[in-house]
């Protein structure tokens, strides 16, 4: 299985062991999500991998509220995968460090305000976990940007990017999920 990665994050050659570049395409093996406990917006304890509810998932990592405007640069592209393919899910995950724990409920609730909508809250699932041993375990150089994935029902990441949404990696975005749900079971 390959994983395929456009990022805008370039790392001056040195890019994890056993991959390799391609066009600014980072391939490698599959790696995958790892499980972490959260809880979303409507106030439901969740497990992932284990609870993504989709045949593939479309993933968005944010670690800073300032990041907001690059998860919203996605929405429309996976609005239209979601049409396309009702068995594509969509969650938003802020991650955010454990220490900030004790501010959950501040935290939560501000997000909560802002998101009217029931099914927007129902798949964002707010992580306050270790983000450094998070980011290593999914190979995220940084939290100075966000990361898109596609992850299927079993937890395997089939596909990521980072940053902004930019043609290119909508194209590939949606090229990888038509190859992943073109496989009928």
């Amino acid at each position: 299985m390959q994983l395929r990665q456009h990022s805008d994050l370039r790392s001056e050659g040195k890019h994890p062991e056993g991959t390799k570049t391609m066009m600014g395409i980072l391939l490698a093996a599959g790696l995958l999500f790892p499980t972490v406990q959260g809880e979303n917006l409507s106030g439901r304890q969740m497990v992932l991998p284990k609870d993504f509810e989709g045949k593939a998932n479309i993933v968005i990592v944010a670690f800073q509220r300032e990041q907001q405007l690059l998860v919203n640069s996605w929405i429309p592209v996976i609005q239209q995968l979601e049409k396309k393919y009702p068995e594509i899910h969509f969650y938003e995950l802020p991650t955010i460090s454990t220490g900030y724990r004790l501010m959950k409920w501040i935290i939560d609730n501000g997000m909560r305000s802002g998101i009217k909508d029931t099914k927007t809250r129902d798949h964002t699932i707010t992580l306050f976990t270790d983000t450094k041993k998070f980011r290593k375990g999914l190979e995220l150089p940084t939290d100075e940007t966000i990361y898109i994935m596609l992850v299927d029902s079993l937890g395997t990441v089939r596909w990521k990017s980072s940053g902004s949404m930019t043609p290119m990696s909508a194209a590939l975005l949606s090229t990888a999920a038509d190859e992943l749900l073109s496989k009928r079971e």
